[in-house]
């Protein structure tokens, strides 16, 4: 657990010294997003609803998948939209808070490596 919260605390680090464009930062995190995604889908796959940790989703999972999909699509949508919008008012608080966010879906893609890792070690 020691190591999981190191690697947290050196990727969010690392996102919120360097400076770099904004629209480089959107790039990020939707790759992290979608890693996130696809993760949380094949786990879900393999492992069972259980395993989920966010009951929203994990409501979803269980009425549709497909609900899923649509939902983490379109937050993925509106949060390409509003960034944008607000960087043109505020620039400052997108930017700051665009790196935020790519710092915990970082943390988030760095736990998903962490935990297959473990499980593709342990499973052979």
């Amino acid at each position: 657990m020691h190591t999981t919260l190191i690697l947290y605390r050196i990727g969010g680090y690392i996102l919120m010294k360097i400076k770099i464009n904004l629209n480089f930062l959107l790039i990020i995190s939707c790759f992290f997003y979608l890693f996130d995604l696809s993760v949380t889908c094949w786990l879900i796959q393999n492992f069972g609803i259980s395993i989920e940790l966010n009951p929203l989703l994990r409501l979803l999972f269980q009425i549709n998948p497909a609900l899923v999909l649509l939902f983490k699509f379109g937050i993925l949508v509106l949060y390409l939209y509003i960034v944008p919008q607000s960087a043109q008012k505020n620039f400052y608080f997108a930017y700051r808070g665009t790196q935020i966010i790519c710092a915990l879906l970082c943390m988030v893609g760095i736990f998903h490596c962490y935990n297959l890792f473990l499980f593709f070690v342990y499973s052979s």
